[in-house]
Formats: C-alpha cells, structure tokens, sequence
C-alpha cells in the first residue's frame, strides 16, 4: 500500500493549514533520519527526510490506497475572502493561487465544469492588495449564467461588490 506525506504549514495565529499531500517513493514504512523523493499529484517533487516521529505540528505520514482516498478538507480555509462559490451559496475558501487544486481535490470537477455550472471564482490581486476584491462568473457563447440570490448574499457578507448586471433580475435582452 502506497504511503503518503500529509504536509501542513503553519499561517496567521497559529492556524495549521494543509499544504498538500505527496507520495513517498518507497513500498516501505518509512526510515527515521532517511531522505525520500515526495511526488505531488501532477509529478512534481522534492525531498522529505523523515523526522523523529510521523505526526508533529508539520507532517503526518499516511496510509492510503490512493490519491482519491485522502482526505483534502484541510485544504479549505473557511475564513479566507477568496474561494469558490456554489450556485447554492456553499463557499469553499483557499489560499491564493488554490483554485485549481481545491476544484480537483475537493469539489473533483474542473475549474471550466465549475464555471459552466455557474459556480463563482472570487478573487484578489496581489499585485495590487488595496484594490477591492473581484469574483468572475462564466459567460460565453454557450453558457450566460448569473448569480443566484444565495451568490449574492455570500459576495455582499464577504466584502465584494455585485456588479449589477450579474443578477438575471436586472439583465435587459434588449441591448
């Protein structure tokens, strides 16, 4: 059976956030004091030397038959201000540059099935951190989705400015 390094950093007031999970390239326990080549689900490493002891504030070491089999909620941060966010209001949260990874690992649809099933990315730059926070919601050629009463609701609680022309309510068709 596979294992695999569940690894956490530490963040803002001491709140433990996943950063992922890395297969061990051994089909042996791990050796104390060894170093071992750590896959990430799309083939990147680097190289993990096993601590004194498995679980610490910072790593856990795991059992699992796969990727699919482990559990990504860590991943989530509840009190972040960008995420995703469902058509039903329900708000996954994550740190920047996470989207891709919680679409796959926890919601398991891609970032353009979410986008085509009216689920909203929120955002922030970081480039210009005093600028208001943005959110995006799909429209192309194929698919004209608006914010249901549920979106509205978490953007306006979470600080963001609703754009009135994402609201069905408000669209005009005779433009």
């Amino acid at each position: 059976m596979p294992w695999f390094l569940h690894e956490r950093r530490i963040i803002r007031n001491g709140e433990i956030v996943d950063n992922g999970h890395w297969l061990i390239d051994t089909d042996k326990e791990p050796v104390l004091g060894e170093e071992y080549k750590v896959y990430n689900a799309a083939g990147g490493y680097h190289y993990w030397t096993c601590g004194k002891e498995y679980s610490d504030e910072k790593n856990d070491v795991v059992f699992a038959k796969g990727w699919d089999e482990l559990d990504n909620s860590a991943l989530l941060t509840p009190t972040s201000r960008i995420g995703w966010l469902a058509p039903d209001g329900t708000f996954y949260g994550c740190q920047y540059w996470q989207h891709q990874l919680i679409a796959d690992r926890v919601i398991h649809k891609t970032e353009i099935e979410m986008e085509e099933e009216g689920w909203v990315k929120m955002y922030k730059s970081q480039l210009f951190p005093f600028d208001p926070p943005e959110y995006y919601i799909c429209r192309n050629s194929e698919h004209i989705n608006y914010l249901t009463d549920e979106q509205v609701k978490v953007l306006s609680e979470k600080g963001y400015e609703v754009r009135p022309w994402d609201m069905e309510k408000n669209w005009n068709d005779d433009y």
